[in-house]
Order: structure tokens, then C-alpha cells, then sequence
């Protein structure tokens, strides 16, 4: 029958072995909890907590993290954890899920990222920022990938990274400004024109049938590079892409395809009489697209079908036309990290002719702070 007493001995081993196991890191006295500042004030940061998620899927993210001591060699000091939202000491604070605490020499260097989706063995990360890698990935429209600025020699003292905040607007933590790997595009459609009608009051209808994104790609690999230029200084550092410095950095990996993007409903839109710019718009979808080239490569054609009517009349028959444009044919053109991309399709019924108004920005903060696709 095993005794209190042995049952002591055993979890006092249980506990010196699991603590052998772990890289052997002197703490600071009394012991200080490492925490995270998740940043809020840039658009392009994963916003704040309170209900101000990117979404649901992103709540949380993952950080790895290398200790180099004073005297010694780079030891892992956190390897792919979880870190999630710690509401207990205040705003905009966040903790691992498991505890850390600051050495008390040496420095620290954090490199976190979050996705909607596992990126499993697709992900790569190696110290002092060399590499972050996503190989042969499929992007989906649901997809979020977000990559933070790099750490470099953090201690408790210049991170300012206590679990106790100065004030509720005013947090501290290891800075984790994230940025989008993705980009993210929007179409709609309207109707707009500045010909001469038939007649003052000819009303136009437009029934679309079809739309088709031609030659899309969505499968891919990223490398991104962070080589540190501060030395044993403390910073931050964004990560670049290695491929080229277009912000483009994804690589293709799959073949080019078409995409049907013909709406499920409200497929009609009408100018009325007098009106030359229609109040009704037809939404086309909204998602994350993989960082690709444009070029003149990327095209969308949309079969129509205009109805003219003057009064109860019907003006002129049924026109079917295919309109066709590419996206971008300008040199250098493509779709670009971090970037949102709005195209306001603007379809001519009386000349029957396409025209893209586009918005391009950086990701936006909307609804309440909650960056969305």
C-alpha cells in the first residue's frame, strides 16, 4: 500500500523531472509573468479584446519564443504556444496559456503569428527571425493569416512587460503588432452612365446570368524574412518578403482556374427614369485571396442580358452581351499584402460597357473596431 509519504516522494520527482525536461532558465525574484500587448492603435493590428476580435477563429494566437542567455547557447524557450486574451488584469492584455516568467539575465526573442485555420506542417519558424514559412498552402475566402512583428532581446526591464498594467488605456507587454499575409477583395456591381438614352425616360433593366473570375490562383508557399539589424539592442522588426519587394511574396504552387462568383440572388438591377447612376448595387463576394500578380493575367467576363422599356413599353429587345476586362494590365500591378481591394463594377446599359472603379487600402478597422474580410 503506498503511504502519504510516498505519494510525496513521487510527485517530488514527477516534479524535478518534468522541470529537467524544460529548458533551465533563472528566473527573476519574486518571479514576473511574461505577457503580451496585442497592438490596437494601427489599422492593420488584430485589434483589442472586449468583444473586438479579428473573429472568433482568431482569438488567439501562437508565439515561439528563444532564450539566450548571458553566458551559453540559444535555448527554445517557447515552442508554438498558445496565447490567448487574460481579461483578469486588464485591458488589452494577454498571457500564455501555460506560465512564463522573465530570466533574470539574458534576452528573449518572440515571434508570433495567428490563423484562422491550423497551419500544421505547412508552418516554419526558426530563431532570430530567419524564416517564417507557409509551404503549398490553399487560401479560402474564410482564410486569416497574420504574422507579428519580430521581438528581438527582450528582458523585463525594456519590454515593459508586466502582467500589471500602468492603467486601463494604457496596458504593457511584449508589443505584438500583426500584420496581414493575405489580401482581401470585395466586388459589386452597378449600373452608371453618362451616354445619351433613348429616351429621357427610358428605364434600363440588367439581368446578369453570369460572372467568372478567369485564371485565379489560391494555392501557394510564403517565405518571409526578418534578419535583426539592431545587434544586442532591443526592437522590433517587420517581416519582408523573400521572393521580391513587391509585398506580393506568395509564390504560386497550383494552376490557374476560373471562379464562378454569379450571385444566388438579387441578379437584376434597374435605372430608372432620369437616373443615371442606379441606386441598387448587385454584391459579387468578399474574401481573402492569395497575394498574386495581376498583370493582365487575372480577367473577368460577365454575361448580361439589357432590357430597355419606355413606360409599359418594351423600347428595344432583349440585348445579351459578354463584357470583358482584366482586372489590371499595368505593369507591376498585383494584389498585395495587407491590402484590402474594393471593385465597384460599373456596367454602361446604354453603351454596353464595363468600367472598374477600385479602391485599394490598407486593412481597415470597421464595425466597432473588428477587422473583418
Amino acid at each position: 500500500m503506498m503511504t502519504r509519504l510516498h505519494k510525496a516522494v513521487l510527485a517530488a520527482a514527477f516534479a524535478a523531472l518534468l522541470l529537467s525536461s524544460c529548458a533551465k532558465v533563472e528566473t527573476l525574484s519574486p518571479r514576473v509573468l511574461i505577457g503580451f500587448q496585442v497592438g490596437r492603435s494601427a489599422s492593420q493590428t488584430k485589434a483589442s479584446m472586449g468583444g473586438s476580435l479579428i473573429d472568433e477563429s482568431c482569438s488567439s494566437f501562437w508565439c515561439n519564443a528563444w532564450y539566450t542567455p548571458t553566458a551559453g547557447s540559444v535555448q527554445r524557450f517557447m515552442d508554438t504556444d498558445e496565447v490567448v486574451p487574460d481579461e483578469t488584469p486588464g485591458v488589452n492584455v494577454w498571457a500564455p496559456v501555460r506560465d512564463y516568467f522573465w530570466p533574470h539575465t539574458g534576452t528573449i526573442n518572440f515571434f508570433s503569428y495567428a490563423s484562422a485555420r491550423p497551419l500544421g506542417n505547412k508552418l516554419s519558424v526558426t530563431n532570430n527571425g530567419s524564416t517564417f514559412t507557409i509551404t503549398n498552402y490553399t487560401v479560402t475566402s474564410a482564410d486569416n493569416i497574420l504574422v507579428a512583428d519580430a521581438v528581438y532581446n527582450a528582458t523585463r526591464t525594456n519590454a515593459n512587460a508586466s502582467l500589471e498594467p500602468a492603467g486601463e488605456n494604457d496596458p504593457t507587454g511584449v508589443p505584438a503588432l500583426f500584420r496581414h499575409v493575405l489580401a482581401s477583395v470585395a466586388m459589386d456591381m452597378m449600373l452608371k452612365t453618362t451616354a445619351q438614352k433613348a429616351t429621357v425616360n427610358t428605364t434600363y433593366e440588367v439581368i446578369v446570368t453570369n460572372v467568372t473570375l478567369h485564371n485565379f490562383r489560391d494555392q501557394g508557399s510564403l517565405t518571409l524574412t526578418n534578419t535583426y539589424s539592431g545587434g544586442s539592442a532591443y526592437g522590433t522588426q517587420a517581416w519582408t518578403p523573400a521572393s521580391d519587394g513587391t509585398q506580393v511574396g506568395w509564390v504560386p504552387t497550383g494552376t490557374a482556374h476560373d471562379v464562378d462568383l454569379t450571385p444566388d440572388s438579387q441578379s437584376s438591377i434597374v435605372l430608372d427614369a432620369g437616373e443615371t447612376e442606379s441606386d441598387d448595387v448587385i454584391f459579387l463576394g468578399r474574401g481573402a485571396v492569395m497575394p498574386q500578380s495581376l498583370e493582365g493575367t487575372l480577367s473577368i467576363s460577365i454575361t448580361l442580358t439589357i432590357r430597355s422599356k419606355h413606360g409599359a413599353t418594351i423600347y428595344n429587345e432583349d440585348k445579351d452581351v459578354v463584357l470583358s476586362a482584366s482586372l489590371d494590365p499595368a505593369p507591376g500591378a498585383a494584389w498585395k499584402m495587407n491590402q484590402k481591394i474594393h471593385y465597384h463594377i460599373e456596367i454602361d446599359p446604354v453603351t454596353t460597357t464595363l468600367r472598374f472603379d477600385p479602391a485599394v487600402g490598407e486593412w481597415d478597422v470597421v464595425n466597432g473596431g473588428t477587422i473583418q474580410l
